[in-house]
């Protein structure tokens, strides 16, 4: 059978996002019940009453003094003229937010020589007497600098910038405040000094050059503005992020422009040139504009080598003939154009930021990324994925870290380099990171695993970065994670982890600090195992599993995008989300493990005694419904490895295990039920920052109830007669579907095999393109035959059902499979790919012939067991045959565009198993 919505019916069916309310209330709000109650001790003194003495005064002051007296008045500390003083005073110190704090017995003095460096002791101030649980402060002197000077999140609820695209406005044309003033305290507590907001230049400022850009500029500049200005009372600064000089892709009015564009060719979006002149008079007439008309606007983001289509030095080859000649190379190219921004910026505003976020240099050849270093001015901020390209070792194999991740540490091989090449250049280098979460998992507000971050931490301060980028759309919520990133920017360091989880823990659980410190730990150990491939961190079902109904007969869905909330959800692909980085036991088990370990953790933090400390509660929600997530991703994942075992005949006792895959669903309606009341109880959970909406809340978990019971009551029953009349459990898996397109292998030479026809886009069998296919030893052998011109012919194979692999690619006579991150085929195990396989061709005339040997045992193929293959001929314009007819055709990231109903299955003859 085939599903045919493949649009989630709930996408637009979203819950109020009560949680941005709830974040403009008050930041101090209820001390725990035992504050105050402890003996003094003999290292401390008290100061229950106090007598604040403020001779560090500043505007900019005022929003970090009202706190601390908001914070006396909840915590019910007396400020009066007879209390002890506390000075607040202005002196030299280390750098910019250094602060020191000196207790003694006759009173308390604060210095800074900044602004921030006041607002960083009064928060510290606070969250010591929280440790301590009362008001009280050790005698001695204190003294903290940062290291990392820049720490940029962003806001956890404005659209995102690519939000045009779900027919969502931008944040600064809508009329929505999305920085309420106890919004922006709470982020200033967690260590936050700047922000990022998306924000595309052609909407900024007007241009005399590209005079079609500039569409309600005025409104914009207007709200960026404000948004400066109330930030920056806060100690916040503000940074822009976009994609800039932006390409023709999704914008049309450089289409009235074609001279500014480059000259390469077959290329169907065209990049804006930098080596016109008309574009760099463009560029530097953008940003001074926006940097003259935007006051005190801190620095600006550029993806300048990106996933989105920009300059010609952002791609990952240069194919620009006019820049070729002018620039020589890519790097040099990007160079120019990250220097040509960060001078047009300096003129008009000499201390803001330039930061060049080179996202998808992973993809370039090392001695490109070196080039482009070589090259880059030393006013350039280098922002480089911290983790990117970093190699893990899971279950005895390596594991390729693409894009960016909490559970693996880092830092990746990309970031090394970089690093290594911009410290020779003189050029400082940013990481970015997650802090909060990741698209590991994004549908909790955060995850919790402080200790993970505290590894990253130490080694950006070995090697003296200063800046962090920490959140991309998701992963900003302020909460124990932003806390604990800011914790760990500053000096003096914490020498053991154990010390920094348990200090940082206790702000939050004060006497209980130590235990819930484990806790963390628990949880920590137990995410290291979350199965690392960039595949599963955009399609697993980590994300929304208890809201994803299950499916007996199998349906063939494709995965849903993480980020999305369009696709349909209840996908039994599970395996687009593997690919060639794990097999589906080594993620079953790996899943155990975090599943296992993060409950540990819940254990230990639900043993706390509750109602004691209010603002740690919410940690035990989040650690609860992160758990059931978790648990339930770890299902979802083991009953479909136990519908292959089921439907392949790889059991004994087909009714066991149907009736244990049965228990399953049980589990995950009760896991349903468990999450309805917490969602309703904390809004936060189950919304996606970079959805923008919630891909899990109480509606969709009922109707996920409902499809699991009827999942029992109906699928389940008739699997079951099919098993007690002896039948097939699943035919599907046999291509004994209607719907299905079946090749039956038989024993013998291949040139006795029968030949199955390829078809055209419209369903029509040609000859132009066929196959046929034969047992041998070891294995099987295809024959592909190809008449008249052709590109190449691509084979998508799925060797185990439903678990597709790297394409292989037949052209010229010769096999190649292809280095892809995506598909995490990499190093040795890309090397054993291409020994696997071997192939012959023959040319006739016109016709060419493949002969492709498939050994079995080497692919992990039990003998027997059906496989699917995807084979499609590529031609000149576009045209193509396909071997099975194109249905639903749904687009993914890395999958490309395909249709699962376009493979074919290959079925041994049941004599040969």
């Amino acid at each position: 059978m085939r599903y045919y919505q493949l649009r989630d019916p709930f996408a637009d069916r979203q819950p109020k996002m009560t949680f941005a309310e709830e974040l403009s209330l008050p930041f101090h709000n209820e001390p725990p019940k035992n504050f105050g109650k402890r003996a003094l001790s003999s290292d401390e003194i008290s100061l229950e009453k106090i007598r604040l003495e403020i001779e560090f005064s500043d505007e900019l002051l005022d929003t970090a003094y009202e706190d601390f007296y908001s914070f006396a008045r909840v915590y019910g500390i007396e400020i009066c003229a007879q209390g002890v003083p506390v000075r607040m005073i202005r002196e030299r110190s280390r750098c910019f937010e250094a602060y020191s704090i000196k207790v003694a017995e006759d009173g308390v003095t604060v210095s800074a020589d900044d602004t921030e460096g006041i607002r960083r002791a009064i928060f510290y101030i606070e969250d010591e007497m929280k440790r301590r649980c009362g008001a009280r402060l050790p005698l001695g002197e204190t003294e903290r600098y940062p290291f990392i000077k820049t720490r940029i999140s962003r806001c956890y609820f404005s659209p995102a910038s690519h939000a045009a695209v779900e027919k969502r406005e931008n944040e600064l044309i809508d009329a929505i405040d999305y920085y309420p003033d106890e919004y922006l305290n709470r982020l200033a507590h967690d260590g936050i000094n700047a922000l990022w907001l998306g924000a595309s230049i052609k909407y900024l400022v007007k241009s005399d050059i590209i005079t079609e850009y500039g569409c309600d500029a005025e409104v914009r500049m207007r709200k960026l503005n404000s948004v400066i200005e109330k930030c920056r009372r806060y100690g916040i600064k503000t940074y822009l992020f976009s994609v800039d000089p932006a390409s023709d892709y999704c914008n049309e009015e450089l289409h009235s422009h074609p001279d500014m564009m480059g000259i390469e060719e077959n290329i169907g979006i065209k990049h804006i040139c930098p080596s016109v002149d008309k574009t760099v008079e463009y560029l530097k007439e953008a940003y001074k504009r926006v940097f003259t008309e935007a006051k005190g606007l801190a620095g600006y983001i550029n993806l300048s080598v990106g996933e989105s289509e920009s300059h010609c030095g952002s791609e990952r080859a240069l194919l620009c003939e006019r820049c070729k000649k002018k620039f020589g190379t890519l790097g040099r190219t990007l160079a120019f154009v990250e220097k040509t921004i960060a001078d047009a910026i300096h003129e008009v505003a000499p201390d803001a930021e330039y930061v060049s976020w080179t996202y998808a240099q992973r993809m370039w050849k090392d001695e490109d990324i070196k080039d482009s270093a070589e090259h880059r001015d030393p006013s350039v901020r280098h922002l480089v994925n911290f983790e990117d390209l970093g190699v893990v070792e899971q279950l005895e194999r390596e594991r390729l870290a693409y894009d960016y991740w909490i559970s693996y540490v880092g830092p990746g091989e990309l970031f090394k380099k970089s690093l290594e090449y911009d410290r020779a250049r003189g050029v400082k280098t940013y990481a970015k990171i997650q802090v909060c979460s990741s698209h590991e998992i994004s549908t909790v507000p955060y995850i919790i695993a402080p200790g993970l971050l505290y590894e990253k931490y130490r080694y950006m301060r070995e090697n003296s970065v200063e800046g962090v980028m920490q959140c991309w759309f998701f992963g900003n919520y302020p909460c124990l994670m932003n806390k604990a990133a800011g914790e760990l920017s500053f000096e003096p360091f914490f020498e053991k982890k154990e010390d920094f989880l348990k200090s940082l823990a206790s702000i939050y659980w004060g006497e209980e600090g130590e235990r819930v410190a484990s806790a963390y730990e628990k949880f920590a150990d137990g995410y290291r195992n979350f199965p690392v491939g960039v595949a599963f961190e955009w399609y697993s079902p980590m994300q929304d599993s208890p809201v994803c109904p299950y499916h007996l007969e199998p349906v063939d869905l494709p995965m849903p995008s993480t980020w999305l909330l369009s696709d349909m959800v209840g996908s039994d692909r599970v395996c687009d989300s593997l690919l060639d980085g794990h097999t589906l036991p080594e993620a079953v088990e790996l899943c155990r493990r975090m599943s296992n370990g993060w409950d540990e953790g819940v254990a230990l933090i639900s043993a706390v005694k509750r109602g004691v400390y209010p603002d740690a509660e919410e940690q035990i929600t989040v650690a609860l419904a992160t758990g059931l997530i978790f648990r339930s991703g770890y299902n979802t994942l083991r009953f479909y490895d136990m519908r292959n075992e089921l439907a392949l005949g790889h059991t004994d006792n087909p009714s066991a295990l149907l009736r244990e895959m049965a228990c399953v669903v049980e589990e995950e309606i009760k896991i349903s039920e468990a999450l309805i009341p917490i969602c309703k109880a904390d809004n936060r959970i189950g919304y996606h920052s970079e959805a923008h909406g919630y891909k899990i809340f109480p509606e969709k978990l009922e109707w996920r109830r409902a499809e699991m019971k009827k999942l029992l009551s109906e699928e389940f029953k008739v699997v079951e007669d099919r098993i007690s009349r002896g039948e097939r459990p699943l035919p599907f898996y046999y291509g004994e579907c209607e719907e299905s397109v079946r090749y039956e292998i038989e024993k013998g030479c291949i040139s006795e095999a029968k030949w199955l026809n390829f078809v055209t886009r419209s369903g029509y069998s040609t000859e132009n393109a066929r196959i046929r296919a034969s047992y041998c030893e070891g294995g099987y052998e295809l024959e592909i035959e190809v008449i008249g011109e052709y590109d190449c012919v691509r084979v998508d194979p799925e060797f185990k059902m439903f678990h597709r692999t790297s394409p292989l690619f037949l052209s010229g006579g010769k096999l190649e499979i292809k280095e892809s991150a995506g598909y995490s085929l990499f190093g040795k195990r890309l090397e054993e790919m291409r020994s696997i396989f071997t192939v012959q061709s023959k040319n006739d005339g016109n016709k060419e012939y493949y002969a492709l040997k498939i050994p079995s045992e080497a692919l992990g193929m039990r003998v027997g067991d059906p496989f699917r293959l995807m084979i499609s001929v590529y031609r000149e314009n576009e045209r193509r045959e396909t071997l099975g007819k194109d249905d639903r055709v749904v687009e993914r990231l890395v999958l490309g565009r395909f249709s699962p109903d376009a493979f074919v299955f290959f079925v041994p003859k049941s004599d040969h198993k």
